[in-house]
């Protein structure tokens, strides 16, 4: 039988990294209510470790309100984040954006893959209007992302030239899939 090689995902881990951030906007006119906070991350960077990935970036806080006047304003924010999650399987050898991160013998064949899903981006705020003479927001961030790290793996695959069939590791795999 002829053999062909493939190359495929294995997963190593996944979790779920939550984060919370929370920054305090001076306001520049005088606000009557909040009509929304929308939020969004940028600049978002992972570093690998030893069975965990620590992850880095900006929540963009834009929040929209009415004044006494009748206009709609917004004010705008950028704040800093870092966290971590523990993923167990990330070994000395892996490669990440095509560079060594941990050294170790055959790191060429050992490729990781890291995805992220942002499950959730939401936010609670405070309007502080009282007596002071600058209003401000008070806004809480809450992003929660799942991290899911693949290795990249090579497979030899036993092909069979009927019906499409692909036979490997004891599997067989129809080719209308």
């Amino acid at each position: 039988m002829p053999t062909n090689n493939i190359k495929t995902l294995r997963v190593i881990g996944e979790e779920i990294m939550q984060i919370t951030e929370g920054t305090t906007l001076t306001l520049t006119h005088t606000p009557v209510s909040i009509v929304d906070v929308q939020l969004s991350l940028f600049d978002v960077t992972d570093h690998i470790f030893r069975d965990k990935v620590v992850k880095q970036g900006f929540i963009h806080v834009n929040v929209i309100y009415k004044g006494a006047d009748g206009i709609v304003y917004h004010e705008s924010t950028n704040v800093p984040f870092e966290e971590e999650v523990e993923i167990g399987g990330l070994v000395p050898g892996i490669k990440f954006n095509g560079q060594v991160r941990v050294p170790v013998q055959n790191a060429e064949e050992t490729t990781l893959d890291v995805e992220n899903f942002i499950l959730e981006l939401d936010s609670d705020f405070i309007l502080n209007n009282g007596n002071a003479i600058t209003p401000t927001v008070t806004v809480k961030a809450l992003a929660r992302i799942l991290v899911k790290v693949s290795r990249v793996e090579q497979m030899n695959v036993f092909v069979n030239g009927r019906d499409g069939v692909f036979r490997f590791s004891g599997t067989t795999l129809d080719g209308n899939c």
